[in-house]
């Protein structure tokens, strides 16, 4: 009897042991019903990277037109404007703006907008660099209209290198001693430094990776001869200066790597 007894137990305990392991390698392997295998078809791993990361770095190609503001609106006119953005993504939101320009203008000084014995046509170039910061929006907390724009605000500081050469014969004694430095056959080369502030938005038109918008920008520029006095608008009657800012529109093209 006593050895029936201690069989009995024998056999309880062997089965409580086998019970307690099995319910312990249950518990141990749901522990990982969460995880599950990494992608590894290309494809995949393509849209597991841009979901988890976003975009890593965009070279923008921009063309349009440069316009001036101020007094220098008075006797310039709008140019062409192409330059190449280099952009590099901290995260979804923040990025690394690096930027370089070309742009040319014409101007033209004469009776009409600085007054008498004033006839002058310049010819400009402007090369801007510029480095900055972008603020891209999150698409997933925009309307759906606005998120396929991928609106972005954007900021930075700049040099504006110009460039500028006298075209044909001056007259130039309407100027004083300011004409001495725009003589004909006369070539003028100076910087202007500033910082501009602007936006735009780009539409997905392949894939995420190649995008087309618009880039529109404001920019304040402290030219060296903005005190300069190039006569008296007849219309306004008041002294005609160098001074102004600059506005560009342009149209993005962007491919993301």
């Amino acid at each position: 009897m006593r050895l029936f007894s201690s069989f009995r137990i024998a056999t309880l305990a062997a089965l409580t042991l086998a019970l307690s392991n099995a319910h312990a390698q249950k518990g141990f392997s749901s522990g990982y019903d969460d995880y599950g295998a990494f992608a590894n078809d290309p494809v995949d791993l393509e849209q597991e990277y841009q979901e988890t990361f976003g975009r890593f770095f965009q070279t923008s190609f921009l063309l349009g037109s440069g316009i001036f503001t101020g007094d220098l609106a008075a006797a310039y006119q709008g140019g062409v404007y192409a330059g190449v953005r280099f952009v590099y993504y901290f995260d979804k939101l923040w990025a690394a703006e690096v930027g370089i320009g070309l742009a040319r203008h014409q101007a033209l000084y004469d009776t009409t907008i600085s007054g008498p014995n004033i006839d002058l046509e310049i010819s400009t170039t402007l090369v801007p660099a510029s480095l900055g910061f972008r603020f891209a929006f999150d698409p997933e907390n925009l309307p759906r209209g606005f998120s396929m724009m991928n609106p972005f605000l954007a900021a930075g500081v700049e040099v504006l290198f110009r460039s500028e050469s006298v075209i044909g014969n001056s007259v130039v004694n309407g100027l004083g001693s300011v004409g001495e430095r725009w003589q004909t056959g006369a070539v003028n080369s100076d910087n202007g430094v500033g910082f501009n502030f602007g936006g735009g938005f780009e539409f997905d038109v392949y894939r995420r990776r190649l995008f087309l918008g618009l880039d529109l920008r404001y920019h304040f520029i402290a030219w060296p001869d903005r005190g300069d006095i190039f006569g008296t608008n007849p219309t306004t009657k008041t002294s005609l200066t160098r001074s102004g800012d600059y506005i560009t529109l342009l149209g993005m093209a962007s491919y993301n790597y």
